[in-house]
């Protein structure tokens, strides 16, 4: 219509659409759709970058997290056993918080907390060198302050946070309710085995050192806990106690760390 000359009656006017990526802070507004009617002697106007409302896709990340949720708590229903018991709470912890909040809710990736915590990670009077010490630069990004986030930087770059809610509900976006089903189940089967490993290597890093000679152990003074991986690695596994006792952390559905983590006295 906005030809001056019209085409004749009877030709083809074809509509060419393209789904295109194009460059946002906003990750949710990098996609468009660029489309074009194309005639005989149309001429090409400016293109017209539309953005959808984010109330709108609030919404539709709102019904796609519950929709998610609800299939993770028919799942679970069928699942027996401690670890089933925890994802169930974690699932009712998501379901308390509601969306977007649920979204928030991470816990630290096993490698990253395994490159952080281990032995030779240590550095002697390591919480005085800050970001020049070894642990120091793995958590950079906060400056060495808890929570960490960010990535471990080089070599590895393993990102800190795992959001399992954020994540999964990406994962079901536009799946029929059979796929939603299989992917929450294997996500939350997946996640809690993250967490409860974290546990068991945290566990066997403290035997694996206690058995250090002592003359080889700048930390060895203090018996079989957690100070004898240094006094950084102590400091984040005292951050992961409290975060056992935060109610709105997957971190609770587990029991507080065990005695030795932190030896006689510590409460």
């Amino acid at each position: 219509m906005a030809l001056q000359t019209r085409p004749a009656n009877s030709s083809p006017i074809r509509l060419g659409a393209a789904l295109v990526r194009r460059k946002d802070a906003d990750p949710t507004r990098r996609w468009m759709m660029w489309i074009r009617f194309k005639a005989p002697d149309f001429e090409a106007e400016d293109e017209v970058a539309i953005t959808v409302d984010p109330s709108v896709v609030a919404r539709g990340w709102k019904n796609v997290t519950e929709d998610m949720l609800h299939h993770g708590h028919s799942w679970i229903q069928t699942q027996h056993g401690d670890r089933a018991q925890r994802v169930e709470k974690m699932l009712a912890i998501a379901d308390r918080l509601g969306y977007p909040k649920n979204w928030n809710m991470f816990y630290y990736a096993r490698r990253a907390i395994f490159l952080y915590i281990r032995w030779e990670s240590a550095q002697p009077d390591e919480d005085k060198l800050g970001p020049r010490s070894k642990r120091g630069r793995l958590a950079a990004q906060t400056g060495g302050q808890v929570p960490f986030d960010g990535d471990t930087g080089p070599p590895e770059h393993i990102p800190w946070r795992v959001y399992p809610i954020r994540d999964s509900a990406k994962l079901c976006m536009g799946k029929d309710p059979d796929a939603v089903a299989a992917i929450i189940s294997q996500q939350l089967r997946h996640h809690e085995e993250e967490m409860l490993a974290t546990f068991r290597d945290i566990d066997a890093e403290i035997n694996r050192v206690f058995s250090v000679p002592t003359s080889l152990n700048p930390f060895a003074m203090t018996g079989k806990s957690a100070s004898t991986l240094g006094p950084l690695a102590l400091a984040f596994l005292q951050h992961l106690n409290d975060l056992t006792k935060d109610p709105d952390s997957f971190y609770s559905v587990y029991p507080p760390p065990k005695y030795f983590w932190f030896g006689g006295g510590y409460h």
